[in-house]
């Protein structure tokens, strides 16, 4: 339930910016690792809502 609303707001930012990167992103959630916000931004590309370029911590997530 809270892994689906923290998707959904991950999937709001990227697709209000164009694109992010995890640092963006965990500006967001203070109380999250960017480790857990790694794995929601994996999880998003898996299931193709969003694209990633790049890769490590050069990753930059994209709006499809």
């Amino acid at each position: 339930e809270n892994k689906n609303k923290r998707q959904d707001q991950i999937l709001s930012f990227i697709n209000g910016r164009k694109s992010a990167v995890i640092k963006d992103i965990s500006t967001l959630f203070p109380d999250v690792s960017e480790k857990t916000i790694q794995r929601e931004l994996g999880a998003l590309v898996d299931t193709g809502r969003i694209t990633k370029r790049g890769s490590k911590r050069w990753s930059i997530y994209m709006a499809i």
